[in-house]
């Protein structure tokens, strides 16, 4: 039986930051991209100090000069809203007024999963006794109002955000109804489809998988597939798995290209493995960015090094489906 390290470590070399190659396929210089971006989901702060991770991991990304931050959501594990707070009294000591040594701007862009949206209701009479004396911290029942105080801005189920030039389009969890949710994507695109780009990257963020696509169990592929199908240069980021950024199968590339963000807690393995839960094992991805490549970097944050090879993806101008 194949055991939890040798599958960690099978076609995944470990290596330090000091050994990056120079050059990725096509010769594109890793030291020299467009872009660079940080990307994490489930951070799960569930108690004051679990925090600590995401603040290390912040600090990397900003060693890495990033220039932008994805979290694919379920940041906050009971969906409260002082754990968010916790979240950005860590991104505001790592990057105070969003910015690096004062001058370089980062972006946050962020989207709710469904523990912000529904696991809240776990906890009624037991933290707090009574759904009366809980909801004033229920981050979902207080969303427009909280979503201002905490990251500045105007609350939408659905936005898009630019960084240099490239764009991120961004839907939150608002329940299981998948319909609904497909509907208000299909809205988002139509909204800004002048803003669609053809023959460059863009990227597509949620939390729940699409699937078809990447993961150990995706499922067969639906509706939301195929609407992603007709970009061949969108680069989806989704979440909630805890799939292993080790295992090749969280990254997919067929008429769009997926990839799993990891997750800054607990990492489950593949059904057969005599332990699927790791626990305290924080993943995430570093993407560098070209008008026609993406190169991901995976990371174990917890052993300070990269799982190898990099995930690569070509954008090419294949002609974009109608429909």
């Amino acid at each position: 039986m194949l055991s939890r390290r040798s599958f960690l470590c099978s076609g995944a070399a470990f290596a330090s930051l000091g050994s990056l190659p120079l050059f990725a396929s096509g010769k594109r210089d890793l030291k020299n991209p467009d872009l660079r971006v940080g990307v994490v989901s489930d951070v799960h702060i569930r108690n004051a100090g679990d925090e600590r991770v995401l603040l290390e991991v912040l600090r990397w990304y900003r060693n890495n000069r990033v220039d932008a931050v994805l979290v694919a959501g379920d940041v906050a594990d009971y969906g409260l809203t002082w754990q968010l707070d916790a979240f950005m009294c860590a991104w505001r000591d790592v990057f105070p007024d969003d910015m690096i040594d004062g001058s370089r701007k980062v972006e946050l862009i962020y989207v709710t999963g469904n523990h912000e949206y529904d696991i809240w209701q776990r906890i009624r009479g037991k933290m707090y006794k009574g759904e009366a004396r809980l909801e004033p911290y229920v981050f979902v029942k207080n969303i427009d109002r909280e979503w201002q105080r905490i990251f500045g801005c105007d609350y939408a189920d659905t936005f898009v955000r630019d960084v240099k030039g490239y764009r991120f389009f961004c839907s939150n969890f608002t329940g299981w109804n998948h319909a609904q949710n497909l509907a208000a994507v299909q809205g988002l695109f139509e909204r800004e489809k002048a803003s669609v780009p053809a023959d460059r990257p863009f990227f597509y963020m949620q939390h729940l998988p699409i699937k078809g696509t990447c993961g150990y169990a995706p499922g067969q592929a639906d509706a939301m597939t195929a609407f992603c199908s007709r970009y061949p240069n969108m680069v989806a980021i989704t979440g909630h798995t805890h799939d292993s950024l080790a295992d090749s199968r969280s990254f997919w590339s067929g008429d769009f290209t997926c990839v799993n963000a990891g997750t800054l807690q607990h990492v489950y393995l593949p059904k057969g493995m005599p332990e699927r839960k790791i626990r305290n094992y924080p993943q995430g991805l570093l993407l560098r960015v070209w008008p026609d490549f993406v190169h991901f970097e995976r990371r174990d944050f917890k052993n300070g090094c990269r799982f190898d090879p990099a995930w690569e993806c070509s954008i090419s101008k294949r002609k974009r489906k109608e429909g």
